[in-house]
């Protein structure tokens, strides 16, 4: 299971890292550096001792002819005073190749050097500088070896000189043994520094991050002091200005919502909304009543499981595809209406596929209206056709002959001017009845005798009836 780490953590063991990364280069540095200044320092002492030493054997190399045995003989007993006076390898070598001393080993048992890399390279450039490890001795060693020649520029042989290796590597591991201590010691030291510095940076965050989620909960006050390095400074009074922001912006919506709440609220028409899956995402009160269903139980739900009328349904369907479609539907829960629908397309940046917006207007009373101007306009016309049809059927009586008497034609035209007076009330009852409707006014009931109207009726029909 992998260990998740703080961000304190994380700055701690990264620099905690950066620390041992570069103490551990410097070690190496170091260590390299140490043993290049002793092998410096090492090949300017046997360049010292192997040009002295030169010096020293020369005569014993020339000599004469006559004492040469002589000073051939002297050579190893030189070479190991030399020796145990330089603590050096001290050899000597002739021409040839052939060992006539050393201050280490026995020359008569030594194998001849000529093909020594050290001689090789002395008699090339006129000092060989060489490490290898001694096939007499079995130790690494630091070789230099310089040519001897007399005057005359006679090559008599060579001077080697040579110091093991080991002084210089116990050297170089003292070195890096002081080195590893001491990156040891920086290592703690640098642990401690970089949790300090780690909580010091970290706990400005962690206060950072609790305001965040503070903010994130609604509370909009939270706010960070501006104190510190001038980074955490800058970065709170950024947070800072962040939360008026988001306060500001936050209060500006729920003014908003609750703005429009309102309106939806104080409207007589219902609204639903779906978005493009046509799921409901708002309806308000009216339309709750006009279609019997709960908002909770609404939204969020598809059209035809919240409302389940699939000619809303259409409706809807048809405004998401881009229509404005109008459409009137009966409703017969949970009262009986007639709804017209309005429905339009609504599309969002977010959404890949919008939806839909339907106004619905009850117009339930308009319909009731309707109804009633029908039966008022069939009630006038039948008022005002009987009295028509009593005075024409008069008037054809007397067209017919009935002028010729007197009384009959003065009985007729009474019944036609009664006729004539109906006609007029009607009129005036209609207009009564316009103004009543325009202006509010209440009508005023008066007493009439059921007879004279009985009478009034039958003498209107009396004529059709015959």
């Amino acid at each position: 299971m992998m260990v998740r780490l703080g961000y304190r953590q994380r700055l701690a063991l990264t620099y905690l890292l950066v620390a041992v990364i570069s103490l551990s280069v410097i070690a190496v540095y170091m260590t390299g550096a140490t043993r290049r200044y002793f092998l410096t320092h090492v090949d300017d002492e046997l360049r010292a001792h192997a040009r002295l030493a030169a010096e020293a054997f020369r005569p014993s190399l020339l000599g004469s002819s006559s004492d040469q045995q002589d000073g051939l003989s002297s050579i190893d007993p030189l070479a190991d005073s030399l020796g145990r006076q330089t603590g050096l390898r001290i050899t000597v070598i002739a021409s040839d190749g052939a060992v006539l001393g050393d201050s280490e080993a026995d020359p008569t048992s030594m194998e001849n050097h000529a093909h020594r890399p050290e001689i090789l390279e002395a008699t090339r450039s006129g000092m060989g500088l060489v490490t290898r490890c001694s096939g007499s001795l079995g130790v690494q060693q630091r070789y230099i070896a310089v040519p001897v020649s007399a005057s005359s520029g006679e090559l008599l042989g060579y001077v080697r000189v040579a110091m093991p290796l080991s002084q210089v590597q116990a050297s170089s591991a003292a070195v890096r043994r002081f080195a590893i201590s001491a990156a040891a010691i920086a290592v703690i030291a640098g642990l401690a520094l970089s949790l300090l510095l780690a909580a010091g940076i970290g706990r400005p965050l962690s206060d950072l991050a609790a305001a965040a989620r503070e903010i994130a909960r609604g509370e909009f006050d939270r706010r960070l002091p501006e104190r510190g390095a001038v980074e955490l400074r800058e970065l709170a009074s950024s947070f800072n200005y962040m939360a008026d922001e988001v306060k500001r912006s936050t209060g500006e919506l729920v003014e908003r919502k609750n703005r429009m709440e309102a309106i939806l609220l104080a409207m007589t028409d219902g609204v639903l909304a779906v978005d493009g899956s046509y799921r409901v995402i708002l309806v308000n009160r009216a339309a709750c009543e006009m279609l019997g269903i709960s908002q909770d139980a609404a939204i969020g739900r598809h059209v035809l499981e919240a409302v389940r009328n699939h000619d809303l349904a259409d409706a809807l369907e048809a405004g998401a595809a881009g229509q404005h479609d109008v459409r009137e539907i009966k409703l017969v829960s949970p009262f009986r209406r007639h709804v017209r629908i309005h429905a339009v397309p609504i599309q969002e940046a977010s959404l890949t596929r919008g939806g839909a917006v339907a106004v619905l207007q009850d117009v339930s009373d308009l319909h009731r209206l309707e109804r009633v101007r029908r039966d008022f306009v069939s009630n006038v016309s039948h008022e005002l056709r009987t009295p028509i049809t009593s005075i024409k059927g008069f008037v054809d009586t007397l067209l017919d002959g009935a002028m010729d008497s007197p009384e009959t034609l003065a009985r007729f035209l009474g019944i036609i001017g009664q006729e004539t007076d109906r006609l007029a009330r009607i009129v005036s009852d209609l207009l009564d009845l316009s103004k009543l409707e325009s202006s509010g006014a209440v009508a005023k009931a008066t007493s009439v005798s059921l007879r004279v109207a009985v009478d009034a009726a039958l003498q209107a029909v009396a004529q059709s009836a015959e």
